[in-house]
């Protein structure tokens, strides 16, 4: 049966949304592609999600916007204490502005307790284990959610 991109997980959408260019939504004046990219360590992303590499996100963003579609990018969420080192965030924006990216999003994350859990569980779980700690310390449990503090959210966005 037919299904539209809607219906398609979001970990496979930078194969995906290649297939617009095989359809006829690129010509629509106010499309956007919006692609996630955590993070740039594939290491780290790897731990994150089954979504693909960095470098096949930036390759299909970079035909997105060859074929004109407008494309805006999302560093998001960036967690404190694992995502958030300024070399390798330098560097995705750096590869991202390279690739022609104009717009980016990026957010700390607001993660309720289940999501929070299945994070720390998956990064202690990892090569990056001894990181799990400082994450957990840096985000405050409020109205049932996870959120980063607000000294260290906005020592983040000063950096």
């Amino acid at each position: 049966p037919h299904r539209d991109l809607h219906s398609f997980p979001t970990r496979r959408s930078s194969d995906l949304v290649l297939k617009i260019l095989d359809t006829n939504w690129a010509d629509y004046k106010r499309l956007r592609v919006s692609l996630t990219c955590e993070s740039i360590n594939e290491k780290k992303l790897h731990v994150l999600s089954k979504a693909p590499s960095a470098f096949r996100r930036f390759r299909a963003i970079e035909q997105l916007l060859d074929a004109g579609v407008d494309v805006v990018a999302r560093v998001d969420p960036i967690i404190s204490g694992f995502t958030d080192n300024h070399d390798e965030l330098t560097e995705l924006f750096e590869r991202l502005n390279s690739v022609g990216i104009r717009d980016v999003t990026i957010s700390t994350g607001k993660f309720n307790a289940r999501v929070f859990e299945r994070l720390t569980s998956r990064i202690e779980n990892s090569p990056f284990s001894d990181l799990v700690t400082q994450i957990q310390a840096k985000y405050a449990l409020k109205d049932g959610n996870h959120s980063l503090n607000f000294v260290d959210r906005l020592k983040l966005y000063a950096s």
